[in-house]
């Protein structure tokens, strides 16, 4: 998902002369997507890395902690970016020459 939004910002980018205003609200619209949907991978591979490191002999009371963080960062990105991606979508049906 996220290299389609990525892929989508910028051929909006690239067309955003063209599209004048509303192309780039689009552009903005779809950057939020993506840096939601770059949130939420960056909490899934800081969660893997954690787990990986008490695996490893770390302080699990420590591990606890950053897991339940990176958790709701996960979870905070999740509720946002469905949001987020409704509004881009209204955005790209605006983006008209």
């Amino acid at each position: 998902m996220r290299i389609r939004v990525k892929r989508a910002r910028y051929a909006a980018e690239l067309a955003a002369a063209e599209l004048g205003e509303s192309g780039a609200r689009f552009v903005a619209a779809v950057k939020r997507v993506q840096d939601m949907l770059g949130e939420h991978q960056d909490a899934v591979v800081a969660q893997d890395r954690i787990t990986r490191w008490v695996a490893e002999g770390g302080s699990g009371e420590v591990a606890e902690r950053l897991l339940r963080r990176e958790r709701s960062r996960q979870r905070g990105a999740r509720a946002k970016w469905t949001k987020a991606w409704a509004r881009a979508e209204q955005k790209a049906k605006r983006a008209r020459p």
